[in-house]
């Protein structure tokens, strides 16, 4: 971020967090396609993903794609964000195609809460809603808020 916007971000985040935002900026290389290419590639993978749930209802995976690590190691000036990249791999689709959610609470791991997410078709919220609630039947609804540990 030189010149123009990223000195007006600069001047209002900490200098910690601006340079994790050109850490992201870096590894997500947001040059690699126009707007209009974009949007097609994300019209695709809606598409992808329509096809994926005419076989199965819905989508099971975890929240985060690994246990969840120590505070403030998204943040860390070597490795922070490609831990958060490599974290929010099964949570990206959700955001940014539109398609419905649902995260529940599994419970803890070593003191860290952890979690699934269900994903359905587009406008079919009511299976992934149905779905979280058959799993929260069968395991039994997880305490929370869990209390933050520092």
């Amino acid at each position: 971020m030189n010149g123009g916007v990223g000195d007006e971000v600069a001047a209002v985040v900490q200098p910690s967090v601006f340079r994790y935002m050109q850490d992201l900026g870096r590894l997500l290389d947001t040059q690699a396609m126009d707007l209009t290419t974009a949007l097609n590639e994300r019209r695709r993978l809606m598409r992808v993903w329509s096809i994926f749930f005419r076989k199965y209802a819905v989508a099971v995976g975890p929240t985060w794609t690994c246990l969840p690590w120590p505070i403030d190691s998204d943040i860390a000036p070597d490795l922070g964000a490609q831990v958060l990249i490599d974290t929010v791999r099964f949570i990206t689709p959700g955001n940014a195609l539109g398609i419905p959610g649902v995260a529940l609470p599994m419970g803890v791991d070593d003191g860290l809460p952890t979690g699934i997410q269900v994903y359905a078709d587009l406008y079919r919220d009511d299976l992934a809603l149905l779905a979280a609630e058959d799993i929260e039947r069968g395991r039994g609804v997880c305490p929370t808020p869990i209390d933050p540990v520092r």
